[in-house]
């Protein structure tokens, strides 16, 4: 232990959040010498930890957000069950985060957000390797890559500036041609034109599991998991110095990281900080039985989908839905998930079918929000990953150890800054 993790150590931090960011954070913390506690007001790993693809996407280095992707959105639109749908009563609170969406599809910003991106992904997988061994998650995390699939030439060609981005930032992939997807994955139905591998990608075993055994971990190190829910801050000379529970209580703390998903805006501006942050509900099918196999993940170009194999069975997931964090689910879209995945897969079977939708916390340049507080030194930000959650959960928490301990990231962190939003 240095000397400054050694001075640390009688300091408490308190990670509000417990699915795999907050648990990844936590675990980075107590390792450099922080007294740590979780507050969750579920159990941990519960959210959207529990319901993703299950996939460590570290190639996916291209935000959402890229120049001529409007011109696709009326379309979406009018498919309620679609790639993208909007609940209308929620557009007027969805206004700015969408107006800054728009802002975002050019190339000046695409080349920064990827760039970012890149050094983020870079970090978070030797960090996910080491914590892997650590944990003893060998033998759940499966380094297999991941093949994405076109049914069109149209569709192919669309994605070559897509493609292009992978090259710069130094993504390794290799085209397919059918006869390779073929012998690679047998059981997908002989409707594509072309496929893309790229080997720099995991699928894990459960990511609900993953979550678990990893709280388990920094259980093991000495840390401690509250339950309860964080609703403001009480300070002392403008500086925050304990979290305020829905019950009364006060946790008080010396660092406070906010890692609360989708939920993490209100407790930002509590903390003087404003960030445009939605919750992008996804939308998934498990089948425990699926009566097929999958080598790889796989990715649908044309239909924004992700059908992954885990050991709980085959996952059918994606899609985009803007409701907010209180509107029903619509499980008529992990339904529609379901019948784009049987004609994928013609022999699939969906006997014991389990439905899920969960909150994905996203911002609209596809980057987290990932650093200290602009206006207190001693809150630190960890949210808004979108879609790669489990992803960059490891570099992540990496990253806020550092800081929390005052010294300098291994990679530049100033994209993924709050003060973007301000």
């Amino acid at each position: 232990m240095t000397n400054s993790q050694a001075t640390e150590q009688t300091q408490k931090a308190l990670v509000i959040g417990g699915g795999i960011v907050g648990i990844q954070c936590a675990i980075h913390l107590k390792k450099a010498g922080f007294n740590v506690q979780i507050l969750e007001r579920g159990q941990p790993g519960q959210e959207a930890s529990f319901g993703n693809a299950g996939c460590l996407a570290v190639s996916e280095v291209v935000p959402m957000a890229m120049p001529g992707i409007i011109k696709h959105v009326p379309g979406w639109l009018l498919d309620p069950l679609g790639p993208l749908a909007i609940r209308w009563s929620h557009l007027p609170a969805l206004v700015p985060w969408l107006w800054r969406f728009m802002r975002a599809g050019n190339w000046d910003q695409v080349e920064r957000t990827s760039t970012a991106a890149a050094a983020l992904m870079e970090l978070t997988t030797d960090s996910w390797k080491d914590i892997s061994k650590e944990a003893g998650l060998h033998n759940e995390i499966h380094w297999t890559g991941n093949i994405t699939v076109y049914e069109t030439e149209a569709a192919y060609k669309g994605d070559e500036a897509y493609w292009n981005l992978y090259r710069k930032r130094g993504v390794p992939f290799e085209p397919l041609t059918p006869e390779q997807l073929h012998e690679r994955e047998p059981d997908l139905a002989p409707i594509f034109k072309h496929a893309v591998y790229c080997p720099s990608y995991a699928r894990v075993s459960d990511p609900a599991r993953i979550a678990t055994r990893l709280a388990d971990h920094f259980l093991s190190l000495g840390g401690e998991i509250i339950s309860g829910q964080a609703l403001d801050f009480t300070f002392n000379q403008n500086v925050p110095i304990a979290v305020r529970c829905a019950d009364g209580r006060e946790i008080f703390f010396d660092k406070v990281v906010v890692a609360a998903g989708a939920w993490s805006k209100t407790l930002a501006r509590k903390l003087g900080s404003k960030v445009l942050l939605e919750s992008e509900r996804g939308y998934n099918t498990t089948l425990p039985n699926p009566g097929v196999r999958l080598n790889h993940p796989i990715m649908s170009a044309e239909g924004h989908f992700a059908l992954s194999h885990l050991d709980i069975g085959l996952r059918i997931g994606g899609a985009a839905e803007f409701a907010g964090l209180d509107a029903p689910a619509n499980f008529k879209r992990s339904k529609a998930l379901l019948k784009l995945g049987q004609r994928y897969l013609p022999d699939l079977q969906e006997e014991g079918a389990k439905e899920w939708m969960g909150h994905r916390p996203s911002t609209p340049d596809s980057l987290a929000v990932i650093g200290a507080s602009p206006i207190h030194k001693n809150a630190f930000f960890a949210f808004g990953h979108g879609h790669l959650g489990l992803t960059q959960a490891a570099g992540t928490g990496q990253v806020i150890a550092d800081l929390a301990s005052g010294q300098a990231p291994s990679v530049n962190i100033d994209a993924f800054s709050i003060a973007r939003f301000n």
